[in-house]
């Protein structure tokens, strides 16, 4: 049987993604007052969110993020304080060097994230939990204190497995053929982000790998340092609909008339004795 197959969804979803991503995303500071110290401090705000926007490349990230949005439903978007960006200092009391820090926005996939159960949106979750591959070097250099005793495990996280696959459909070579090798001198670095309460005022982030505990302290702003973004949303629902999923029978239906046609068209252009 002659198997046409012809994709309508890769350019349905580029045409989408270069309509999101042609104007970039719009912000302002407003003063407290018409106190010209006030005015003074927004205008210095403004310039900084124009800086860090410029700096962490959001426009170059908008693209994963989005496809992320397109292909799973959701995805997130994670602000954070990395203490290895920076220029380089050196200590000079003891000659170690070490860096400033400066803020670092990711592109968090769905795959990581495991949100509070009993949620319907982000806002809404008590807790929540991400799961991300990490190499022992990383250990090493973010967590100096504990970081050396976190060991290689298994892929027991099935989102890490799933994920993996995803990967490996455009990869070639033996180097890449397995879900054990992901995670080859690697650990998971599990992440709990606990909202304010009375309990915890001020929040509360919890850090493992492995069975070792790398970090236990407070949220750093108070608030759970993540931004979810949804393509369909399904109300009293946490997780929203792809718009491949919608496209999928149109697919199919596409593929099945293309190959019957092209199955008919051979038997008719046979030549008879």
């Amino acid at each position: 049987r002659n198997r046409i197959h012809v994709n309508k969804i890769l350019p349905t979803v580029q045409n989408r993604l270069a309509r999101l991503c042609k104007n970039p995303p719009r912000y302002d500071v407003r003063p407290k007052s018409s106190d010209v110290d006030d005015k003074d401090a927004s205008q210095l705000s403004l310039q900084i969110l124009n800086m860090v926007f410029d700096t962490q490349k959001i426009n170059r990230k908008r693209v994963p993020l989005f496809m992320w949005v397109q292909q799973c439903g959701h995805a997130y978007l994670k602000v954070s304080f990395d203490d290895q960006l920076g220029n380089r200092m050196m200590s000079p009391e003891d000659g170690s060097v070490k860096y400033e820090g400066d803020i670092r926005i990711d592109i968090v996939s769905p795959f990581e994230i495991f949100p509070d159960p009993l949620a319907k949106d982000l806002d809404e979750a008590a807790w929540i939990v991400q799961a991300k591959v990490r190499k022992l070097d990383y250990f090493k250099t973010h967590y100096p204190e504990r970081g050396s005793l976190v060991k290689e495990e298994n892929a027991w996280l099935l989102s890490a497995q799933y994920e993996a696959r995803i990967n490996q459909l455009n990869s070639q070579g033996p180097s890449t053929s397995g879900t054990q090798n992901a995670l080859k001198n690697a650990a998971i670095e599990l992440c709990y982000y606990e909202r304010r309460s009375e309990k915890h005022p001020n929040g509360r982030m919890i850090i493992c790998a492995n069975g070792i505990l790398l970090k236990d302290d407070e949220l750093p702003v108070g608030d759970i340092p993540l931004v979810k973004f949804d393509d369909v949303v399904v109300a009293g629902k946490y997780y929203s609909e792809s718009l491949i999923t919608h496209l999928r029978p149109i697919q199919d239906q596409y593929n099945r008339t293309i190959s019957k046609r092209a199955e008919w068209t051979n038997k008719l252009l046979a030549g008879k004795y």
